[in-house]
């Protein structure tokens, strides 16, 4: 009796500390109080639905774990509630701690008296319970962020050495204490009696409970028919393999591992929650069959508790083993999301890089633009005035007013087309792939560039293959590169002053899949040293370049599929020349036909 009274004044000490350090984390950590009697009743009564159920699931996996005791030892193999209460104080906000112990206290006591334990003995065991969980619990929010998900590795050991270490060990104390008390067992033996079905309860049911915390999340994101199905067939097929395989073979049998291949469907087809539903289908079957002497944990040699203890390190180490599977796959598919972000992000910075050096590269010929906009509207202008010496004579002449509209709308829509080209050059808009002439393409370039080739003194050859396929792409970034590659070219040979200065931009068919375009020079040319790095980033032979224009005429080709490099030219110069291959897509849509800008 002296040593039942001084369980139950520990007990009752435990019982206080735990209730004055809820209230002073709860303080601490909302920094509020409830106002007024009817506030309170309104955070009771919107809980009472959420401490009602926990206290009917708590009762039921009481039940669950002493239907599969072990008679007439009373050998509970595992404790499903253990899982469920430490959950349940990990999700919930500090204020709703109190009502949730007392559910489970409830629910405890109520299964305790059912089978014929007295109150007391039930008090100490619920009391046990209760500090294993609120232990536990409070160790993993103050470790981990919230929500608590076993979705990261960190947390899934954490959770394995917190409770197998630390909560569960100091509760099995108050359970054995009891149990020696109450029924005169050796201590040692209650003590792993209970820290083995508690550990085993947590790390089958923990993660079920968790599943199903997120299930309402993943209902509402939608669930197709067939994603159903195989659910269905998933859970049906783990159970009927579990009692075949657990029920059939001889003491000793390694069939039984032929079951992690059911558990790996689970967790790489529905994750945690796919896992942890065929662990405990897996653990109750296990335990049964053993518990009637069936199976390889079933050994005619031992006795019933000898038995379970092979199910139970069976049952452990496949847990352990499936709960660090899912958190490594769930970490990483986290981390190939991340991954595809960050290329989304990086393909928009490269894009913005791109439309800058655009705008940028527009800029160095705003002479040769406003040359090429100039000719249409003086033309458009003489035509005007010629139209309207032609309306002042008498007779009028009106075929030759017709003719002189008719030039002014044809050099309107050639002011149109240089001031659009370089719109579509300089606007900022998501790529477009699309099936285009390239030649075309080429000599838009050509003709907005000219004036700027023609002030540098450089003399301009083309050599456009006929009958050269159509190439898919975007228009407006590969346009970029020819003129980066024409204003590098022009830019080198204007610093020459001996020789002639000649540019030649030629296409042709490279194999019998890909297009090349090459742009030569006569200017001073590369340096050995140089060829292989012109096209890194911040590389530059210019005294004020930055060495960003050649880097992205790389990745643009590159991410067309095709390729670029740099050579020597003969008899001196240098070649820039880029390949993009022909593979047609049906699904890519032909570029209307474009008026060709005049000469």
């Amino acid at each position: 009796m002296k040593m039942a009274f001084g369980a139950l004044l520990s007990a009752g000490a435990t019982w206080d500390f735990v209730k004055s350090a809820t209230a002073k984390i709860n303080s601490e950590s909302y920094g509020v109080c409830l106002r007024g009697k009817a506030t309170e009743r309104g955070l009771l009564s919107s809980d009472l639905p959420l401490t009602i159920g926990f206290a009917l699931a708590y009762f039921a996996g009481a039940e669950l774990g002493q239907a599969l005791s072990v008679r007439p030892d009373n050998l509970v193999p595992i404790w499903p509630p253990s899982g469920l209460y430490l959950v349940m104080l990990l999700l919930s906000p500090l204020a709703r701690w109190p009502q949730l112990i007392a559910a489970a206290t409830v629910a405890n006591i109520a299964s305790g008296l059912l089978h014929g334990q007295t109150a007391w003995v039930s008090a100490g065991f619920c009391l046990a319970s209760t500090l294993e969980a609120t232990i536990a619990a409070s160790l993993l929010r103050r470790s981990y962020p919230r929500p608590f998900t076993l979705g990261r590795l960190k947390n899934t050991i954490g959770l394995i050495g917190i409770c197998g270490l630390v909560s569960v060990p100091c509760g099995a104390v108050i359970g054995a204490l009891t149990a020696a008390v109450a029924f005169s067992a050796a201590f040692r033996d209650s003590w792993l009696a209970w820290w083995t079905a508690d550990v085993i309860g947590i790390l089958v049911f923990a993660p079920l409970a968790l599943a199903f915390s997120e299930l309402a999340r993943f209902w509402r994101r939608g669930v197709s028919p067939w994603r159903l199905l195989e659910a269905s067939l998933f859970v049906v097929g783990t159970a009927l393999a579990a009692a075949l395989l657990l029920g059939l073979p001889p003491h000793g049998s390694p069939i039984a591992f032929a079951l992690y291949g059911f558990l790996l469907w689970g967790v790489l087809r529905f994750g945690l929650g796919g896992g942890s539903v065929g662990l405990a289908l897996v653990s109750v079957i296990a335990i049964l069959f053993t518990l009637a002497g069936r199976g390889p944990f079933a050994a005619p040699d031992l006795p019933p508790a000898g038995d379970i203890r092979l199910a139970q390190f069976f049952l452990g180490v496949t847990a352990i083993s499936l709960l660090i599977l899912a958190a490594v796959m769930r970490e990483r598919d986290r981390a190939l999301r991340q991954f595809d972000g960050l290329c989304d992000r990086l393909h928009k910075a490269q894009l913005e890089l791109a439309h800058a050096n655009r705008v940028a590269t527009m800029g160095q010929f705003t002479a040769s633009i406003a040359h090429e906009v100039s000719q249409p509207i003086a033309a458009t202008v003489m035509n005007a005035q010629v139209a309207l010496r032609w309306l002042a004579a008498r007779p009028p002449n009106p075929d030759k007013v017709r003719q002189s509209l008719d030039n002014i709308v044809k050099d309107s829509k050639r002011a149109g087309d240089v001031i659009g080209g370089i719109r579509a050059l300089v606007k900022k808009a998501p790529p477009r792939k699309i099936r285009f002439d390239l030649n075309e393409a080429v000599l838009e370039i050509i003709t907005l560039t000219r004036s700027e080739v023609m002030r540098c003194r450089v003399s301009l050859r083309t050599q456009l293959a006929t009958g050269l396929p159509s190439v898919e792409g975007d228009r407006i970034q590969l346009q970029q590169v020819i003129v980066n590659l024409i204003l590098n070219a022009v830019e080198a040979m204007s610093s020459i002053d001996e020789g002639a200065r000649e540019l030649q931009i030629g296409t042709e068919m490279a194999a019998a899949d890909s297009v090349l375009v090459t742009v030569r020079d006569s200017g001073p040319g590369l340096a050995p040293s140089c060829v292989d790095r012109v096209f890194e980033a911040y590389y530059t032979t210019k005294p004020g370049g930055l060495g960003m224009g050649l880097a992205i005429c790389r990745s643009i080709i590159e991410a067309h599929g095709g390729r670029t490099w740099a050579a020597a030219n003969e008899p001196r110069g240098a070649v820039f020349q880029f390949t993009l291959p022909l593979e047609r897509d049906d699904t890519v849509p032909a570029e209307p036909p474009r008026q060709m800008l005049a000469s």
